[in-house]
């Protein structure tokens, strides 16, 4: 595809507006070759699912997955969507004992319980159904999943804005917004899975912001392998430093009986007796 054509479809003056020129180019600056995408993943696409998998903690049968394609229209089999990360409760993991490849709508038991969308001003209009109607009729995301795979919950998810916009549940076929905040903590229980999504300030893989984590349903957070290895690490260094000011406390009090016998011994007083 020619440049200009790669260029043609992207609003360069809103690029312009928000990048300066010390700044590096991101997914939307640098679009890739393929029509279908609106530019190359950053890392925050590829961070983000991996703490969303880290820190899930079920029993319960399900398969989920990250920027795979979703088929979801038996009479336009081709067509399909790619969920940033999305989750099926009560599918099996593997297609007919094998590694699953896509995710086909029409053979499969149950559609998925939670979509993620993480937003981008590239992205926006898709992933929250605003702005004009596409020009080539087809559905945006957000209509896809309200109208046709009725996801009962999505959750689009905002990293540049430190912000979340929930629009989860699906009721009588409308998702109810049901929190929009800016820079605050905020719970969402997905009954399927007896968890708490929510809201995290934090460092993740070196990267500081507002991410999305699992949580316990009574709020408690649930922490990733690495940072279990490093509470058991933080309570393995509390206790042998309890360990030592107990040593210390006991070898101060055997310094001090040894100063009072002496001072006994001084006085022609036996200790002994």
């Amino acid at each position: 595809m020619a440049l200009e054509l790669l260029l043609s479809r992207f609003d360069t003056r809103k690029v312009k507006e928000r990048k300066s020129a010390d700044e590096l180019p991101d997914m939307f600056d640098l679009p890739s070759d393929n029509p279908e995408e609106p530019g190359l993943p950053d890392l925050i696409h590829f961070y983000q699912p991996a703490l969303l998998n880290a820190t899930l903690r079920t029993d319960k049968p399900h398969f989920k997955a990250a920027d795979m394609n979703l088929y979801y229209d038996p009479k336009h089999p081709r067509r399909f969507i790619r969920p940033d990360w999305f989750i099926a409760v009560g599918a099996d993991p593997l297609y007919q004992d094998e590694q699953r490849r896509s995710f086909v709508m029409w053979k499969e038991p149950v559609p998925p319980t939670l979509v993620i969308e993480i937003l981008s001003y590239g992205t926006e209009d898709e992933d929250l159904g605003t702005g004009p109607p596409k020009s080539n009729g087809r559905m945006k995301k957000y209509e896809i999943y309200r109208d046709i795979i009725k996801v009962p919950h999505y959750m689009p998810f905002s990293y540049e804005d430190n912000d979340l916009i929930y629009k989860c549940r699906l009721k009588n076929g409308k998702y109810e917004n049901e929190v929009n905040f800016e820079g605050d903590f905020s719970r969402h229980y997905i009954e399927e899975l007896d968890l708490v999504l929510g809201s995290w300030f934090g460092t993740y893989q070196g990267i500081y912001g507002t991410w999305l984590r699992w949580f316990e349903k009574d709020g408690t957070m649930i922490p990733t392998p690495e940072e279990l290895v490093e509470q058991q690490n933080v309570r393995v260094k509390q206790e042998i430093a309890r360990a030592e000011q107990a040593s210390a406390r006991a070898e101060a009090a055997e310094k001090e009986v040894e100063r009072f016998r002496s001072l006994l011994i001084s006085m022609g007083i036996n200790p002994d007796t």
